[in-house]
């Protein structure tokens, strides 16, 4: 598991730090017992988070079958709503048959929301959980800094910035808006890669767009990358930094850089961390 990884290395280095030859041996073995409780809490830290992400992808599936069973009966309500023949109306047995079934759809649908609010919630409380147990591993592995300027792999060529963050005015509309994120001149079909190593946390549309989110942990932080095409990764997959996620569907790739800081994340510019590609991106 990575993150037990993370802990255990942590720890390793914790220990290799405090070795030293002659007089030293004895304040490190002193030392023993507090990165033995050091690492615990680490170890634990580390069990909690693995457990709500299981919580948050075992919900997640839940969710998916309970959508999809809703959509079904939707579209039984649906059919239910086209009674067939005139006659349905001439014949009391079957009109009545008829409401009773669309009545019993009615109820299977109210039954389904409200099997959804539950789970809504109970993925509410996970993810505030996993949100808490990152925080204490980030604690516990002696608080990860937010990552240098020039640290993270350029997601394409060049890196060059068409559209910068923070406030700004809509060329077309001339309307004023505030950027998220950056837009970075790209061509079509040139591979999109990871700007730091991480775990994909979803892949989807956004706003119309193909996307991809990748969280950074340990880091505290959060890559989102839109406007791709032939998306090559899976929520879940771990990735390296500068492995390519998807080709660039366009001219331009949108990047938005998140901090684990409240519930959607805070975005900062991107365009001061970012370095180059590494030997051999194309």
């Amino acid at each position: 598991m990575r993150w037990r990884e993370i802990a255990l290395a942590l720890g390793c280095a914790l220990v290799g730090s405090r070795a030293s030859a002659g007089g030293e041996a004895r304040p490190a073995a002193a030392d023993a017992p507090a990165r033995a409780a050091a690492d615990d809490v680490r170890e634990a830290a580390v069990d909690r988070l693995a457990t709500a992400e299981r919580t948050i992808d075992l919900l997640a599936e839940r969710e998916r079958v309970y959508r999809a069973r809703l959509n079904a009966r939707v579209r039984a309500l649906y059919k239910g709503e086209r009674p067939g023949p005139a006659r349905l109306w001439l014949e009391p047995d079957r009109r009545a048959a008829w409401l009773a079934r669309r009545a019993a759809v009615a109820r299977m649908l109210e039954r389904d929301l409200r099997e959804l609010d539950i789970l809504a919630a109970e993925r509410d409380s996970a993810v505030a959980a996993r949100d808490r147990a990152r925080a204490e591993v980030r604690e516990a592995s002696g608080h990860p800094e937010l990552p240098a300027p020039g640290s993270l792999v350029a997601p394409v060529a060049g890196g060059r910035v068409v559209a910068g963050f923070g406030p700004a005015r809509d060329r077309a509309t001339g309307a004023h808006l505030v950027r998220r994120g950056i837009r970075l001149a790209a061509r079509r079909g040139e591979p999109v890669l990871a700007v730091a190593r991480g775990r994909v946390e979803w892949t989807g549309d956004l706003a119309g767009a193909p996307a991809v989110v990748i969280d950074h942990a340990p880091a505290p932080f959060r890559s989102v990358l839109s406007d791709l095409a032939d998306v090559r990764v899976a929520p879940g997959q771990a990735v390296a930094a500068g492995q390519e996620l998807a080709r660039a569907a366009g001219g331009e790739v949108y990047l938005e850089i998140r901090l684990d800081r409240g519930a959607a994340g805070e975005p900062i510019d991107p365009a001061p961390l970012l370095g180059t590609r590494p030997a051999g991106a194309r």
